[in-house]
């Protein structure tokens, strides 16, 4: 049915939008230190130039970051053709959907199929991300790390953040 998207329906849609942007994000911050990691073990380093190399790569993005570590082996096999559709998908999103797909906002059958994609994208960013982090887990335990330490520090952090308060 062909009528202008109503003012519910578009919250939703911005919402899932940038719900599905920060989820990119945090899928991009997991890679970027897995990628920079298992790269100081082949190619060790100074704290310093570690701490470079994480500031650049985080620059990069995630269909780059993706590509180069692909490319490095760093990826799984297995984990390869997730991630190639999901970096489709990102590109869908934040490149072609407002062109590709904005007059489909005018259709209630498709604006309903716009918003499921991007909330499949959502999923899978959170899903990826986990994927991510148990593959970094399982690496710096083989290295020999205490991740104890890394766990605490993160409460630490976490627990500073609510104690702010922010203002305009």
């Amino acid at each position: 049915m062909q009528r202008p998207i109503n003012q519910d329906e578009l919250s939703v849609f911005y919402n899932a939008v940038g719900e599905a942007v920060w989820q990119i994000q945090y899928l991009e911050h997991a890679l970027v230190n897995f990628v920079v990691i298992k790269r100081h073990k082949r190619k060790p380093t100074t704290e310093k130039k570690a701490y470079e190399r994480l500031e650049k790569e985080r620059k990069g993005t995630l269909g780059s970051i993706y590509g180069r570590a692909k490319d490095e082996g760093i990826i799984p096999k297995a984990l390869e053709s997730r991630f190639d559709n999901f970096i489709e998908e990102r590109n869908w999103l934040i490149h072609d959907s407002r062109t590709s797909n904005s007059e489909d906002l005018y259709n209630v059958t498709k604006t309903e199929i716009i918003i499921n994609r991007i909330h499949s994208i959502i999923e899978e960013s959170i899903e990826l991300t986990r994927v991510v982090l148990q593959l970094l887990k399982e690496f710096m335990t083989s290295e020999g790390f205490d991740l104890e330490e890394a766990y605490k520090r993160a409460d630490g952090y976490i627990r500073g953040l609510e104690g702010r308060c922010f203002s305009r």
